[in-house]
């Protein structure tokens, strides 16, 4: 049902309906729950906005990868002077660095450093987190990089030891082989290439 009603149920019953939502994946209706769980809270004279309601609609945008919602859900609690968990903002962190945005999971930290969420040894240990990431980051990388070179080399040496693939008698002409390597492997990183045309050349012998 929608959720258009001018009352309704305190916040600890808007909470839970957000969280009943975000579980069968209404989330824009769960981020209206949470709108009324705020409305309700405040309503009642509290000055501390619904954590668990955030916190729930948060794990929901996390599961969904949608990282953009995630962040605008924490950013709007903490401007209505909530004091973030460390489930909550681990859940942004999470859907950040799925999405290789280290720089706002930082300052995810640092929103925590500034309300006084965490303590020196919980900034130790994101810090080790980050940098973890990091090298696992850099080593798929390399591993990526060393794969599409071990192919072109592999492909280059099985061209110039096939007969007839060889290099014309007196050297000089590159092997055809290893120029069709090269160029996929351009055209591979993005690079101006002719691979295509050497494809085509090469089926029409």
């Amino acid at each position: 049902l929608p959720l258009t009603a001018t009352a309704g149920p305190d916040t600890a019953a808007w909470n839970a309906l957000a969280a009943v939502l975000v579980k069968t994946d209404r989330l824009s209706d769960a981020a209206a729950a949470v709108d009324r769980a705020v409305q309700a809270a405040q309503a009642a004279g509290s000055k501390i906005p619904p954590i668990e309601g955030f916190a729930a609609l948060i794990r929901g945008y996390r599961n969904a990868g949608m990282k953009g919602k995630a962040v605008a859900a924490l950013r709007q609690f903490l401007s209505l002077g909530g004091k973030p968990g460390r489930v909550m903002c681990n859940d942004v962190i999470t859907v950040c660095l799925r999405d290789s945005d280290l720089r706002t999971a930082r300052q995810v930290v640092r929103a925590m450093e500034l309300t006084g969420s965490v303590s020196e040894v919980d900034i130790q240990g994101y810090k080790a987190w980050f940098n973890r990431w990091e090298a696992r980051k850099r080593a798929t990388e390399s591993q990526a990089a060393t794969g599409a070179s071990s192919t072109v080399q592999g492909n280059s040496n099985g061209s110039s030891s096939r007969g007839g693939d060889g290099a014309v008698p007196g050297g000089g002409a590159p092997v055809p082989g290893q120029a069709a390597a090269v160029e996929r492997l351009k055209w591979w990183l993005g690079l101006p290439n002719k691979y295509y045309d050497a494809a085509e050349n090469g089926s029409g012998r």
